[in-house]
């Protein structure tokens, strides 16, 4: 046999045994992006057409519905997947911001809603004054009663309109703080 003969087969022969040893290794290799992983193997366990979720205070007092066209659930990351979501809140029983937009995601551990898309919130002000404001993602936070944003905002009273980037909104004092870029026009009646 000619060593270029041995070398070769010993190098296939090397190749083979590894090969074989990570095949039939007891030990499971450990993934490179579990993370990654995981969200491709959540499967969703529930698909809800026409979905209401509704939250009531200590008080008994209803504090939000969300509604929902189309809903799925993902079990490991604990998400729904939101289609053309709508969102009520009610203080002290009465209705007082209604949220619309095209998609959501809601988090039920973190108990927070993200919408996205043509997000439209209608509200009013502490002494009554109706407001409509419009930017394309919001997140509101259930427990803390917070709907912020750090995208353009426009906000439309009847008496005014500004336009700002970022925003938080308090549901309970019903008032509003814009974060940067504020600019306003003001029309009194």
């Amino acid at each position: 046999m000619s060593k270029k003969y041995i070398r070769w087969t010993i190098v296939c022969a090397a190749l083979l045994i590894a090969l074989l040893l990570g095949v039939f290794s007891p030990e499971s290799p450990v993934p490179f992006f579990e993370e990654e992983e995981k969200l491709i193997s959540d499967e969703p366990d529930a698909f809800i057409v026409d979905g209401v979720y509704t939250s009531y205070g200590r008080d008994g007092y209803l504090e939000s519905v969300l509604k929902s066209a189309q809903a799925k659930h993902y079990p490991i990351t604990n998400i729904g997947h939101l289609i053309e979501p709508s969102l009520q809140l009610f203080q002290e029983g009465e209705l007082r911001w209604t949220t619309t937009s095209e998609h959501g995601e809601f988090d039920v551990t973190k108990d927070t809603l993200m919408l996205s898309g043509n997000v439209t919130v209608y509200g009013e002000t502490s002494n009554g004054t109706p407001l409509l404001i419009k930017t394309e993602s919001v997140t509101y936070a259930n427990k803390s009663g917070f709907i912020h944003t750090e995208e353009a905002v426009t906000i439309t009273s009847q008496v005014s309109k500004i336009s700002a980037v970022g925003m938080t909104a308090d549901v309970a004092d019903r008032t509003v703080k814009l974060l940067s870029e504020v600019k306003g026009k003001y029309e009194p009646k």
